[in-house]
């Protein structure tokens, strides 16, 4: 069994790399974990509802003026933010996304929800690890040339269940290239057909599980 203290370490490396939090473009935005963090607070008005100001950014991120100042030229210059004159205090000054900035937005709000979900795995297969042998009920979702993914019901995680490992029939792809039936039990694996799946094989850095074929 792997030492979980070195899975863990792997892990961290990882998904530093991945997110780029020690790098000059975090999620691969083109900016430092700074910009982005403080561009991400802006744009999430419709959460708040309120337009933000730089001293409610400073409080909410808990930053020196100095150091938001720094940010917010950084952002105004690229052209993804705009600081006005609270209409209600001038001397209030507000905060708000350019089209540039909202598409910015956007776009950095989507990959960390794909980091969200490359932690989730992780944490799965951390869990399916101790769990190898063990049979899971599953959920064929997508049919491929080397066999099916099949989601773990009780986990919502995807694992493989190569085409190799099917030992119970000969199994030849539809002419529609949408499911696997065997020749002898005409059995068919196809998107939402449920089966009986044995966890095989777990590696948590790379979120990857594979499966094999229950025979109960």
């Amino acid at each position: 069994m792997a030492d979980p203290v070195a899975v863990v370490r792997r892990f961290n490396r990882s998904y530093t790399q991945r997110i780029g939090v020690l790098d000059d473009s975090f999620l691969g935005m083109g900016m430092p974990l700074g910009p982005a963090r403080l561009l991400f607070e802006v744009g999430a008005v419709p959460v708040t509802g309120l337009v933000p100001t730089t001293q409610t950014l400073r409080e909410r991120l808990g930053l020196d003026s100095g150091y938001l100042s720094r940010l917010l030229r950084r952002l105004e210059r690229d052209g993804l933010i705009q600081v006005t004159s609270d209409p209600g205090d001038r001397r209030r000054r507000q905060v708000i996304l350019t089209a540039a900035g909202h598409e910015c937005w956007k776009e950095l709000e989507r990959r960390s929800d794909e980091a969200d979900r490359y932690v989730g795995t992780f944490l799965k297969c951390v869990y399916l690890r101790d769990r190898v042998g063990q049979t899971f009920d599953g959920l064929i979702t997508t049919v491929m040339e080397f066999g099916c993914f099949v989601q773990l019901l009780t986990l919502g995680v995807d694992g493989l269940l190569p085409l190799a490992s099917l030992r119970d029939d000969n199994y030849q792809m539809a002419r529609d290239g949408g499911q696997w039936i065997g020749e002898r039990s005409k059995r068919r694996l196809a998107p939402g057909v449920r089966l009986r799946v044995i966890v095989a094989a777990v590696k948590p850095v790379e979120g990857m599980i594979d499966l094999e074929l229950a025979t109960d």
